[in-house]
C-alpha cells in the first residue's frame, strides 16, 4: 500500500544497467583508479579499497551493487553510491546502476540489500544475481523529486548518527580493553588490595572439558541452553555442567570465550571449564579475553 502520488516502477525504467568487467590483468600498485569488487562493498557496510586499475567505468551518482556472494554472506545486493568521478573501475560480478531522472541517493537506499534481491540467496549454493533478475525488480518511487530528496536526507542523518554511535562504542571498547589489561595483569590495583600476585598456568585453576553430542538430551522447550561456538543452538532436558564456567571453541570460532553462570550443555565443538573452587569463573573469563587464541 503506497501513497496515491507514489508509483511502482521496474528498475530498468529507473536506472541503466551495466555489468562490470574482469580487471585482473589491469590491476597494478600504482594505477589511477580503485578497482571495485564484492569485497570493496563489504558485508559489514564498510567500504574497503583495493589495488588500482588503469581505467574507470563509474561516475558520480552511479550505484554499484554486488551480484555474487557466498550463501548467507550478507554482501549480496550490497550497494555503494559513487560520490567522485573518474575514480572507480568496476570488476566483474559488480554492476553499475545509473539513475535516469530520480534522486540517486533515494534510489541507493531503495536498492541497498533490497528484499527482492535477497530472495535469490537460497543459503546453500553460491548466490548469483543475473541480468534478467534486475529486469523484474520493483521499486516504490515518490512522484516528487523533493520528497525523494527529503527521504534521502533523513536516512543520511540516521546513517551519520549511527556512525557516530559506532565510533563512541569503539572508543568505549578501547577504554574497557585498556582497563582489562591493567587490572587483569596486576599493573593497576583496586583500593584495599595489596601484596604479590602468583604466576600460574591455567591448568592450576581449572579443568578443560569436552562438550558432548546433544541428540540424546535435545528437546524443543528444555530448560537448559545447548551452546556451540556461535552461541545457543537449542535446548536440553538436562545440563552437562551446572556451575559457573568459561567456554571456548575447540574448532570453528575459537577466539570468542563465553561465560555461563547457569546450567548448560555444550556440543563437541565447544570446550567448557570446571573452575577450581578457590577461583572466580568471571575473573577467568575476562582473563581469557586477553589471550590471543
Amino acid at each position: 500500500m503506497l501513497p496515491t502520488d507514489w508509483s511502482v516502477k521496474l528498475l530498468p525504467t529507473v536506472c541503466g544497467f551495466r555489468s562490470g568487467k574482469a580487471h585482473e590483468q589491469y590491476i597494478t600498485e600504482s594505477g589511477r583508479y580503485v578497482c571495485v569488487n564484492s569485497k570493496f562493498i563489504s558485508s559489514d557496510g564498510g567500504v574497503r579499497k583495493y589495488s588500482s586499475a588503469n581505467f574507470c567505468s563509474a561516475k558520480v551518482n552511479d550505484i554499484l551493487m554486488v551480484m555474487s556472494d557466498l550463501p548467507n554472506g550478507k554482501a549480496l545486493a550490497k550497494a555503494y553510491l559513487v560520490e567522485e568521478d573518474n575514480k572507480y573501475a568496476i570488476n566483474q560480478r559488480v554492476c553499475v546502476l545509473s539513475p535516469y531522472f530520480d534522486e540517486a541517493k533515494y534510489l541507493f537506499y531503495a536498492l541497498n540489500r533490497n528484499s527482492y534481491f535477497l530472495k535469490f540467496d537460497d543459503g546453500v549454493s553460491q548466490t548469483h544475481l543475473l541480468n534478467p533478475d534486475f529486469q523484474q525488480c520493483p521499486l516504490p518511487i515518490p512522484s516528487s523529486i523533493d520528497e525523494q530528496r527529503a527521504i534521502a536526507t533523513a536516512l543520511s542523518d540516521v546513517d551519520a548518527l549511527t556512525a557516530g554511535l559506532e565510533r563512541l562504542i569503539a572508543k568505549k571498547r578501547d577504554i574497557k580493553q585498556a582497563a582489562m589489561q591493567q587490572l587483569l595483569t596486576g599493573q593497576t590495583r583496586l583500593p584495599g588490595f595489596s601484596g604479590e600476585w602468583a604466576s600460574v598456568q591455567l591448568g592450576d585453576l581449572l579443568d578443560v572439558c569436552h562438550g558432548k553430542n546433544q541428540h540424546a538430551v535435545e528437546v524443543s522447550d528444555g530448560p537448559y541452553p545447548i551452546l556451540a561456538t556461535g552461541g545457543q543452538i537449542g535446548t536440553a532436558s538436562q545440563p552437562l555442567h551446572d556451575r559457573p564456567s568459561v567456554l571456548i571453541g575447540r574448532k570453528g570460532t575459537i577466539n570468542k570465550p563465553q561465560y555461563m553462570d547457569t546450567p548448560f550443555w555444550t556440543v563437541d565443538t565447544l570446550f567448557y571449564c570446571k573452575i577450581h573452587h578457590s577461583n572466580s569463573a568471571k575473573f577467568l573469563y575476562y582473563r581469557f579475553l586477553l589471550i590471543d587464541w
